[in-house]
């Protein structure tokens, strides 16, 4: 059942998913930089717009059974660099890609999540992913804990397109897909410092 958007997260799963994403998460931080605190493993992006639709309730469906999770949270981020309990949409594994839209379109277009363009995170009860999202310069990552969890997660995470770009000498074609053809050089080398990894 669809928990819904929430002033106070109720239940103990997503309250622990909502947890784990405040220690997964610097809140002073923002794209370019590193957001993520603690030891992270892999780091893929993805469009922002893709948390925005009901297929992202499926996909966190399988990120949920794939890591043994039952609860994850989707949380908008207020107020810049502060983190809020108010905004907050739980997931379980039986979470509906049509109530999830229902939810996105709900209140008026200046407060529906549908049309915001701010900062949103997410993570689940067990807390080995967590994913970071900047609407307005249209990307997310998907942090991940260790590479045994990644291979479970990925056949989940290829529904998001979610990818690692990888930073190989004579080897850029990241750089051409969506978003990051959008991102303007400097912005997007820092955020190759602060994300890539050399191979």
């Amino acid at each position: 059942m669809f928990s819904g958007l929430c002033e106070l997260v109720e239940t103990s799963p997503c309250r622990k998913a909502y947890d784990n994403m405040l220690s997964a998460l610097n809140p002073d931080a923002a794209f370019p930089s590193h957001v993520f605190l603690g030891e992270w493993n892999e780091y893929l992006f993805l469009e922002s717009d893709r948390l925005f639709d009901g297929d992202f309730a499926e996909a966190l469906a399988r990120l949920l059974k794939a890591e043994g999770a039952s609860a994850a949270c989707l949380a908008k981020l207020s107020g810049g660099v502060a983190f809020s309990k108010s905004g907050v949409i739980c997931f379980n594994l039986t979470t509906k890609g049509s109530d999830y839209e229902d939810r996105l379109t709900a209140g008026s277009p200046g407060k529906a999540w549908l049309y915001s363009m701010g900062r949103y995170a997410g993570a689940s009860d067990v807390g080995n992913w967590c994913i970071y999202c900047e609407r307005n310069n249209e990307i997310a990552v998907v942090g991940v804990r260790d590479a045994d969890i990644l291979t479970k997660l990925r056949p989940a995470l290829s529904l998001l397109k979610a990818e690692p770009f990888s930073v190989q000498s004579g080897r850029d074609d990241w750089i051409e897909r969506y978003p990051f053809h959008c991102l303007p050089v400097t912005w997007r080398d820092q955020l190759v410092e602060s994300y890539g990894r050399p191979v």
